[in-house]
C-alpha cells in the first residue's frame, strides 16, 4: 500500500514529462531489509547416553554455550558447566527419569533426539 501511494505520487510529480521508472521500483528496492535471525538447533547429542544420578553427561549442539538450564526428565534442574559454544557438561540429578534431555538457551530449548536412559533402582 505504501509503495503504490509512492507510485503515485512520482506520477503526479512527472506529469507533463516523459516518465521514468522511479528509483524504488528497481527490482533491488522491492526485497525487504535482511533481518538476521539467530535460530536454535534442533537437537543436542549425549555422550553417554546413559547413567544412574551423578554421572556426568557430555551434551553437544550448536549454540549450547549460552545454556541457562539443563534439564532431565522429569524436568529436574542438573548442575552444568560450559566447556565452549558447542559443549556443555551436566551431572545426571538424583530422582531424574529416562526421557530426553534438554539445554534451555535464549534462542530456544533443545532435546536431545534420543532419551538419557537412567537404570531403575
Amino acid at each position: 500500500m505504501i509503495s503504490f501511494r509512492l507510485r503515485a505520487l512520482a506520477v503526479l510529480a512527472c506529469a507533463g514529462s516523459a516518465l521514468a521508472p522511479a528509483p524504488w521500483d528497481t527490482p533491488a528496492t522491492h526485497r525487504p531489509p535482511a533481518i538476521a535471525v539467530q535460530t536454535a538447533p534442533a537437537s543436542v547429542t549425549l555422550d553417554p547416553q546413559s547413567g544412574p544420578a551423578g554421572t556426568l553427561v557430555t551434551i553437544k549442539g550448536a549454540s549450547v554455550g549460552n545454556a541457562s538450564k539443563v534439564l532431565f526428565s522429569p524436568d529436574l534442574e542438573a548442575d552444568f558447566t560450559v566447556a565452549d559454544e558447542t559443549t556443555v557438561r551436566a551431572f545426571v540429578p538424583v530422582g531424574a527419569k529416562s526421557g530426553p534431555v534438554q539445554v534451555v538457551t535464549p534462542t530456544g530449548t533443545l532435546k536431545s533426539m534420543v532419551p538419557f536412559q537412567v537404570p531403575s533402582e
